[in-house]
Parts: structure tokens; sequence; C-alpha cells
């Protein structure tokens, strides 16, 4: 079933995985907390910023072409993502900062119900 293009929002998943990348300064304090727990505590809330972009982005973002690639480079990280997978589709991302390296994927699934999208 075709969708209207207006449904999606005008960037690529590839873009949109991005957005929780405005909570790195955690991760940097927590690459020089001595303490454990503390370390344990600002890396868990930096988890939890992926359900911001949540609130954000109200529709879908454009399903990237295989092997499409979306790179960011600040003064404190580089993001690469690129989509790996297109059924279903999967989006690779690595982000490195000064005292960190993180690896993840994004796997959107998309249903329809036929009332709902």
């Amino acid at each position: 079933m075709s969708v209207p293009v207006y449904f999606n929002e005008p960037t690529s998943i590839t873009q949109n995985a991005a957005i929780t990348l405005e909570y790195n300064h955690l991760l940097d304090q927590a690459s020089i907390e001595p303490d454990s727990m503390k370390r344990l505590a600002l890396i868990a809330a930096h988890q939890i910023t992926v359900f911001t972009c949540l609130e954000k982005t109200v529709s879908k973002p454009f399903n990237p072409l295989l092997g499409e690639t979306y790179e960011l480079k600040t003064d404190t990280y580089e993001y690469i993502a690129e989509q790996v997978s297109h059924h279903p589709p999967i989006t690779a991302v690595h982000c490195q900062g000064k005292h960190y390296k993180y690896f993840t994927n994004c796997k959107a699934n998309t249903n329809f119900t036929g009332r709902t999208l």
C-alpha cells in the first residue's frame, strides 16, 4: 500500500538516529568519573535519552537506500550511520568521542492494521 509522502518527515533514519547525540556529554562525564556507580548512572541516563527522539519526531523518517550513510563531525565526537539492511530496515551506528566509543543499530518497525499506521 502506498502512503502519501507527507506522512514522512524530511530526514532519513540514518540522520534521525543522530538526535540522541544531544546528550553525549553524559558519556564524556562518565569517562572521567572515578566512582563506578556514578559512571553506571551516567551511562544509563545516556541510554534513556534515546527515547527523547520519540517526542521530537511526530512522523516517520524516510527509509534510506541500502548503503546510504550519514556522517556528522563536531569538536567533541564523530558519528557515522549506514543503512545495512533494507528488509527489515536496519541502520548501523558508530560514534566516537574523545574518551569513548559506542556502537548501536536502529531497527524500525511499521505496522498497518487497516485503521492505523
